[in-house]
C-alpha cells in the first residue's frame, strides 16, 4: 500500500535534480565556446603579424637587390659622370676663376699705387737715387694704371660701390702727389707736418678696398 507513494516522491526528486543541474552545465558550456573563441583569435593575431613582418623583410630584400644590381649601378655611375660631377667641377673652377681674377686686380691696386706713393716720400724726403724725370714717370704709370684698373672694375663688379671707393682712393693719391710740389707755403708747410700720417691712410685705404673687392661677387660668375 505504501510502495506507490515513496516511488512517486523519488521520482519528483529525481527529475527536480535534472532540471537543477542543466543551467550549470549550459554555463559551462558557454564558458568553453568563448575559451575556445579566445584562443582562436589570439592564433590569428599571432599568425598576423609575422606576415606583415614577412612581407617588410621581402620589400628590403628586393629593394637591397634592386639597388646592388650591376644595370641599377651603372645608371647611377652614368648620372654621376653626367651631370653632378662636371656641375661640381664647373662650379670649383668658377670660384678659382674669380679668386684668380680679384687676386689679379689686388695686385695691380698694390703695385701702382705703391710705387706712386713711394715716388712721392723719395721726392719729400730728397733722396738722390730718385730724379725728377723718374718721379713724373711714376705719375705718369700712375695715371694708366688707375684707369685700367676703375675700367675692371666697372666690368667684374658693375652694382657695387667698388668703383666709387676706388674713385675716391686715386683722387687722395693724386692730392698727396700735388701738395708735395704745392707752391704754397701755407699748404706745403702744413703738408711736411703731416705727410707720414697721409701716406700710412693711404695704405689703409688701399688695405681696405683690396678686403671689399675679395669680399665683393663678380658679376659673371653671381648669376
Amino acid at each position: 500500500m505504501n510502495t506507490k507513494p515513496r516511488n512517486i516522491k523519488n521520482n519528483i526528486k529525481e527529475q527536480h535534480a535534472v532540471t537543477s543541474v542543466a543551467p550549470g552545465v549550459k554555463e559551462n558550456e558557454n564558458e568553453s565556446q568563448l575559451n575556445d573563441e579566445t584562443i582562436s583569435n589570439s592564433v590569428s593575431d599571432a599568425k598576423a603579424t609575422p606576415t606583415k613582418d614577412n612581407n617588410s623583410s621581402k620589400i628590403r630584400t628586393k629593394s637591397g637587390a634592386f639597388l646592388q644590381h650591376p644595370l641599377t649601378l651603372l645608371l647611377i655611375g652614368a648620372i654621376l659622370s653626367s651631370y653632378l660631377i662636371p656641375s661640381w667641377t664647373r662650379q670649383w673652377q668658377n670660384q678659382q676663376t674669380e679668386l684668380n681674377t680679384k687676386v689679379e686686380i689686388i695686385n695691380s691696386i698694390d703695385k701702382s699705387s705703391t710705387q706712386m706713393i713711394m715716388a712721392v716720400q723719395y721726392a719729400v724726403l730728397g733722396t738722390k737715387s730718385q730724379s725728377q724725370s723718374d718721379y713724373d714717370s711714376a705719375f705718369r704709370q700712375w695715371q694708366i694704371d688707375k684707369q685700367i684698373i676703375r675700367s675692371k672694375l666697372q666690368a667684374y663688379f658693375p652694382s657695387s660701390q667698388l668703383v666709387n671707393d676706388c674713385n675716391k682712393f686715386s683722387e687722395q693719391l693724386d692730392e698727396f702727389y700735388r701738395i708735395s710740389g704745392s707752391s704754397n707755403p701755407i699748404e706745403r708747410r702744413n703738408y711736411w707736418d703731416n705727410w707720414l700720417a697721409l701716406r700710412d691712410d693711404l695704405y689703409n685705404k688701399k688695405d681696405e678696398l683690396n678686403r671689399k673687392i675679395l669680399d665683393a661677387n663678380i658679376y659673371v660668375f653671381s648669376k
